[in-house]
């Protein structure tokens, strides 16, 4: 990877669907030199997919929240399976330091968020933080 291809990530990071010749405009190259640089990236890894950001609140999930689960109370592989039964979470990640999990989640409102939280008390003991405000990183 070099500069260029660094530039074209961070571009594509922006706008996934930003288009081939909009991109080779920008980073000086002919269209058929940033096609073949995506396929590159795409097919070593790099990129790993195109994805949509959802914005939760527009669909009416006013709540977004983390959970941060520090002792689970049956096996990972139960847990793991089970969590994936509750619509309200869109991301899970095994980390290290005090907790052991960190589960990300949105839902409409606060009586919803506590159904989530009650559910869980039977499968692990966490603590959830509720979001105040987003803000996105460029890397």
């Amino acid at each position: 990877m070099d500069e260029i291809d660094v530039q074209i990530l961070k571009l594509l990071k922006t706008n996934a669907r930003m288009r081939v010749k909009t991109i080779s405009s920008i980073v000086m190259l002919s269209e058929p030199s940033v096609k073949n640089r995506i396929s590159k990236m795409i097919e070593s890894g790099v990129i790993d997919g195109f994805h949509v950001d959802v914005n939760y609140e527009k669909l009416g999930y006013m709540i977004g929240f983390f959970m941060k689960i520090t002792e689970i109370k049956m096996a990972i592989s139960e847990f793991e399976k089970r969590i994936q039964e509750f619509p309200d979470f869109q991301e899970y990640y095994a980390v290290t330091g005090t907790e052991k999990f960190i589960i990300k989640g949105h839902t409409k409102d606060i009586a919803s968020l506590n159904a989530v939280i009650l559910k869980m008390e039977r499968m692990a003991e966490f603590n959830t933080s509720i979001v105040l405000h987003k803000m996105k990183l460029d890397d």
